[in-house]
């Protein structure tokens, strides 16, 4: 056993020494399979919005929280568009020169190049942040063609 992390209780190996689980996370072949919840990964942070890099993704993948009324500052991605999906709480997003409000379960999307922003409600706010390149658009347009091709 391993001393606990800050996020996690424990890790145990499996008999068979592939399985390893790691609080409510659980790796298989410690490579494969990762499956995380968003409330042992939210931080908060008083002074201002906190980031949490998703493991494995390189900054691409990450979580946002927010305490009520914090803010991210107008900003733009000039290489990237960025998608947003809101996991917990209500907030403000900017994107150009467009205001919404938006809740649990919406969707948002900064193309390249335009600028954004967020803000928190009156309660605390989760966002999950993806970063996304061109490259990225014909990786997937190849995944799509793939899984056609297969269901074909």
């Amino acid at each position: 056993m391993h001393e606990k992390s800050e996020n996690h209780k424990k890790i145990e190996k499996s008999k068979r020494g592939s399985d390893v689980l790691v609080g409510d996370v659980k790796l298989v072949d410690s490579k494969k399979l990762e499956i995380a919840k968003v409330d042992l990964m939210a931080k908060f942070s008083t002074g201002t919005y906190s980031k949490i890099l998703i493991n494995g993704s390189k900054g691409l993948l990450r979580l946002l929280c927010f305490e009520p009324n914090q803010f991210v500052p107008l900003h733009r991605h000039p290489k990237g568009d960025e998608y947003f999906f809101v996991i917990k709480g209500k907030g403000t997003v900017t994107v150009g020169s467009e205001k919404a409000n938006v809740k649990v379960g919406c969707i948002i999307w900064a193309p390249a190049g335009v600028m954004h922003q967020w803000k928190a409600k009156t309660e605390r706010l989760i966002l999950l942040s993806v970063l996304i390149s061109p490259s990225s658009y014909e990786l997937a347009d190849e995944a799509t063609k793939m899984e056609l091709s297969k269901n074909s």
